[in-house]
């Protein structure tokens, strides 16, 4: 029950309070008693897709703006798909990305790989682009440091791939600490 209101100007206030409180309580309940729920809101994130499902979700992210050149160097040719940190690389970028090891970068074959658990199309997805997630992995690049290019030779690429994501020398907040 409503608390009993006296004359007070805060009393007054505070049963408007649990009145309105407890009608959009009321409101809510009822709405959401019978919507219908989303389906792929209740499906099981580690459930594997079909690969028809995962090539079809692959090839609309590639044609996102911002998913046309490769996360860590100037390639067209992005071909595989780090699924934890949500970017595609080409095959050169990715050969380093394995060489991290899972626990920084899970790699995955966009043509040759199979098996595409759904959490990880969630990850891609969420992440938005390429460009989107560079905002945060490059966000100060020091002078010394460039972004490789498509032919650029191994072991650059992998000082650099190795400082951006293993070492976290470019977030915000991170290496000096200098902002842009």
């Amino acid at each position: 029950p409503p608390p009993p209101c006296d004359t007070s100007l805060l009393d007054c206030k505070r049963r408007v309070h649990y009145l309105t409180r407890t009608a959009l309580h009321s409101v809510l309940r009822m709405a959401t008693k019978d919507e219908p729920k989303d389906e792929k809101s209740h499906l099981d994130p580690n459930e594997v897709v079909s690969v028809d499902e995962a090539r079809k979700t692959l090839q609309s992210l590639l044609q996102r703006n911002g998913n046309e050149f490769c996360a860590d160097c100037s390639s067209k040719k992005c071909s595989w798909a780090s699924v934890n940190l949500g970017i595609f690389l080409c095959t050169n970028c990715a050969g380093v990305h394995r060489s991290m090891g899972v626990h920084i970068s899970f790699v995955q074959s966009i043509t040759l790989d199979t098996k595409w658990k759904r959490k990880w199309l969630q990850t891609l997805t969420s992440g938005i682009s390429n460009d989107h997630q560079n905002i945060e992995y490059e966000y100060h690049v020091p002078s010394k440091w460039y972004k490789p290019v498509e032919d650029e030779p191994r072991s650059y690429r992998e000082s650099y791939i190795k400082a951006k994501y293993q070492d976290k020398l470019f977030r915000k907040g991170e290496g000096d600490n200098q902002t842009r």
